[in-house]
């Protein structure tokens, strides 16, 4: 096992503890965490990053969240369906995006247009 010593200096400002070096591998109360990201179960992450020494502040500092809306998400009072904010999430975590089902999916190429369209969740 690994053995980690925190010390809180008050004057600095303290780092959040690491995200899981692999997604895939983890996961909380029995449930893989890959299956949680997958159905975008932002509550059940928060609450592991929790159980991992993070603060709803530094969740809230990592996903450009308020403290206020992770509390609610973390007492499951409010779910978390916006694309934008689940990119956040994945972006302030380290997760790689597909995991959370975010990844791009190229289209047929309208002719008309110089843009391919991009799809959110699948």
């Amino acid at each position: 096992g690994v053995t980690v010593e925190i010390r809180v200096n008050p004057g600095a400002s303290r780092q959040p503890p690491s995200a899981p070096t692999s997604w895939i591998d983890s996961s909380f109360e029995g449930r893989p965490l890959a299956e949680a990201l997958r159905a975008h179960d932002v509550a059940m992450l928060f609450q592991y990053l929790k159980t991992r020494g993070w603060s709803r502040a530094a969740i809230a500092a990592a996903t450009g969240m308020s403290e206020t809306r992770v509390r609610e998400v973390i007492q499951r009072r409010r779910k978390v369906t916006s694309y934008d904010v689940l990119e956040r999430i994945a972006v302030g975590l380290s997760i790689d995006r597909g995991l959370m089902g975010l990844a791009y999916i190229p289209c047929q190429h309208d002719e008309s247009s110089e843009h391919m369209t991009t799809f959110g969740s699948i």
